[in-house]
């Protein structure tokens, strides 16, 4: 029976992997640190992205699992920390979406050391861009997601004693995306569900989780233009710590082009 491949079976990053953050104390620390920032999914700013919005039209769904409040707020407990697949640290739609129009700063990750066996069962996932939503009404829709199976019906008999099928369909609308809107920014995904590592440090925030990374997962740093000195001084000064190459970005027209320009960045 055809599903709805969440995994995307197959599918390898085949270029370099950014985070774009807005300049925030808590980012900083947990760069300093060498920790993942996960999200909650209140705090995203896309309405539809991961939120109620998604399950609330479902009324024969809600109604078989007796949707609620409680279950609800399992949904919102989920952290997940977002990067962007692309050639470079040049989108000038992502340095003024998520890193505060280049008053914030990007890292560039290895992808294979955030695919490390300590992180299960987090895994590095591709987001799904869908055309329409899910359609939790439909019992007979089959999803496929983290080398798991499984129906909506299997997911409506299971939740009385078993929440492991409901974790993975949140986590399949975790990834789920309109994709007229929001293809283009080619995002991979971790997702912190119910079930958690055994082998990493993880704490509670205030809007999320900090994860703590093993080995040498970041590449690089690039500060945006607009960040003041003094900030600037500080992530130099992490970075150089951990032996990681700097660079600034600055938009510039460039070949009669609009442009970023990289250029080193030293202490």
């Amino acid at each position: 029976m055809d599903y709805i491949d969440f995994d995307q079976s197959g599918r390898t990053i085949k270029k370099r992997l950014f985070k774009y953050y807005p300049l925030r104390d808590y980012h900083i620390e947990a760069f300093f640190n060498d920790q993942l920032f996960f999200a909650k999914p209140f705090s995203f700013n896309d309405a539809f992205d991961t939120s109620d919005k998604l399950i609330e039209p479902f009324n024969g769904f809600r109604e078989a699992i007796k949707w609620d409040d409680k279950k609800s707020g399992l949904l919102n407990t989920h952290g997940i920390v977002s990067f962007i697949e692309d050639d470079d640290a040049k989108n000038g739609r992502m340095w003024s979406f998520y890193a505060g129009n280049f008053n914030g700063f990007v890292l560039q990750f290895d992808s294979s050391a955030l695919s490390k066996k300590e992180y299960y069962p987090i895994h590095l996932i591709p987001v799904k861009y869908l055309h329409a939503p899910l359609n939790l009404d439909d019992f007979t829709l089959r999803l496929r997601i983290n080398e798991c199976e499984f129906s909506i019906q299997d997911v409506v008999k299971n939740v009385g004693f078993d929440r492991l099928l409901l974790d993975r369909l949140f986590h399949c609308i975790h990834l789920e995306k309109d994709s007229n809107i929001w293809e283009e920014e080619n995002e991979w995904r971790m997702i912190l569900g119910d079930v958690t590592p055994q082998h990493v440090s993880i704490k509670e925030h205030k809007n999320g989780y900090l994860l703590k990374m093993t080995g040498n997962s970041i590449q690089a740093l690039f500060i945006g233009y607009r960040v003041s000195l003094k900030d600037r001084q500080t992530l130099l000064s992490i970075a150089y710590s951990k032996g990681i190459e700097c660079f600034l970005a600055t938009p510039k027209i460039i070949n009669n082009q609009w442009d970023i320009d990289i250029v080193p960045l030293y202490l």
